[in-house]
């Protein structure tokens, strides 16, 4: 894990930080699987009219500007550099890969399995992850805000559907449709002339691209996200100190620093202190004693902040071991 930020908290007694936590994937990779061959079908309809619907003021317009093919190589792009900075299965992008492929699961045949087994084979991938469709429509409205005034917003109801298969076995390893919804306020009126306005609400369908790339990646992989923590950065010197050095990664000597507070005859400061090296120990990486110290700080300090990280640490437990098992492919 990295510290990425702390938050000012005043004059408190503490401070929140935000870590990258690696939590687990969904579901289960089969151990077979190491290396994915990434495509879409959308990248090779250009031909076809699928330009992008606005509804702007209630009025239905579809514009003739195919997109479909750059927001697919945004979201396969996205998923590829997930996948490939975990690295419990590397993925590979062949945009000829989707030719003729259909949208639905139930529309594949052997002859499609057989073309899609041949393509694994060439790019020596184990399985076919598939983005067959892509559906998004942008709707722009005035709205009252406070005060009686008025503003601009463009909302995207944006979906993918991905396929994930296994053409060594003939069989479909996943089937998931993801939706989002996203929105934009603009500070002044929609008009079609208007090209700021217009560039705003294509920002809006990469941006869903991108992360229907990511929500993909963490169903299938497991994956960082942002968590917060808090730390005691005040309550007597070596709290400080420990503070201090903490601030700059050296979680190691910080620890030594709230050990010292340990001594300190108020159980309120050695809840802190006790907190605090819970804490160390998970940014090291060693969460069972951290969950023996964030025990320890509850025993001297019973409150809800103990018992949550507590909770926490509790999980991430179980999550680790999800996520040896998904690493090594083993099934348990």
């Amino acid at each position: 894990m990295v510290v990425l930020i702390f938050v000012s908290t005043g004059c408190k007694t503490y401070q929140y930080f935000t870590v990258d936590v690696l939590e687990p994937a969904e579901i289960f990779l089969p151990g077979n699987i190491s290396k994915i061959l990434l495509t879409s079908n959308a990248i090779t309809k250009v031909s076809e009219n699928k330009g992008t619907k606005f509804i702007i003021y209630g009025q239905s317009v579809v514009d003739t500007a195919y997109r479909d093919s750059t927001l697919a190589v945004k979201a396969l792009g996205t998923l590829t550099k997930m996948l490939d900075e975990i690295g419990r299965a590397t993925a590979i992008i062949d945009k000829s890969s989707g030719i003729g492929l259909p949208d639905k699961p139930g529309d594949y045949t052997e002859a499609h399995v057989s073309l899609i087994r041949e393509q694994c084979k060439q790019n020596n991938a184990d399985a076919f992850l598939i983005l067959t469709s892509l559906s998004k429509e942008i709707v722009y409205d005035i709205y009252y805000g406070d005060f009686g005034n008025t503003y601009g917003e463009f909302q995207l109801i944006f979906s993918t559907r991905w396929l994930l298969i296994d053409p060594f076995t003939s069989k479909l390893i996943d089937n998931k449709i993801i939706y989002d919804t996203l929105y934009l306020p603009v500070n002044k009126p929609f008009s079609r002339n208007d090209q700021d306005n217009y560039n705003s609400s294509i920002a809006l369908l990469l941006e869903a691209a991108d992360l229907s790339g990511i929500e993909y990646g963490s169903y299938i992989s497991p994956h960082y996200s942002k968590s917060d923590r808090m730390i005691f950065i005040s309550g007597n010197k070596s709290l400080k100190k420990g503070y201090q050095k903490a601030k700059t990664g050296n979680w190691k000597v910080a620890a030594i620093f709230w050990r010292e507070a340990l001594t300190v005859p108020n159980d309120k400061v050695r809840a802190q202190a006790s907190f605090n090296l819970a804490l160390a120990n998970e940014m090291e990486g060693l969460l069972k004693p951290a969950l023996e110290w964030a025990k320890e700080s509850y025993r001297f300090f019973p409150d809800n902040i103990n018992l949550t990280y507590i909770d926490i640490l509790k999980e991430r437990i179980e999550d680790q071991k999800a996520i040896m098992q998904q690493m090594e492919g083993r099934n348990e």
